[in-house]
């Protein structure tokens, strides 16, 4: 029986390879995604908290992913993430405000200047 299951393994070695390469591929998709998910929850939170110190409103309650790149940083290769959110101070004029996160640390949050 142990021969046969041998001669299967020897037989299509590839198979085994095949099925490795792709588990690892679908842990490192997974990875990126949870990642990913973390970062914007990240931005959201710092978002919140910055309009309240304004003193305007977040408008959505969410940021949008408006550009990815890598950037060097004190923890070696980091990437950089940038963010769109929208915020109001009156609930009717949208401004836009941009967050940059490197890993998971907040860079820089820009807010638009506001209407007089």
């Amino acid at each position: 029986m142990t021969d046969i299951i041998a001669w299967k393994i020897h037989r299509h070695p590839n198979q085994l390879t095949e099925a490795l390469t792709l588990l690892a591929l679908l842990a490192l998709i997974a990875m990126i995604w949870l990642t990913s998910m973390r970062a914007r929850e990240t931005a959201t939170v710092h978002c919140r908290r910055a309009c309240r110190a304004h003193e305007v409103q977040m408008l959505d309650a969410t940021v949008a992913l408006s550009a990815i790149g890598l950037c060097h940083s004190a923890h070696g290769l980091r990437l950089r993430r940038t963010y769109q959110f929208t915020f109001s101070r009156d609930g009717v004029e949208r401004v836009n405000g941009l967050i940059i996160l490197v890993g998971n640390h907040v860079e820089a949050i820009y807010f638009e200047p506001l209407a007089a």
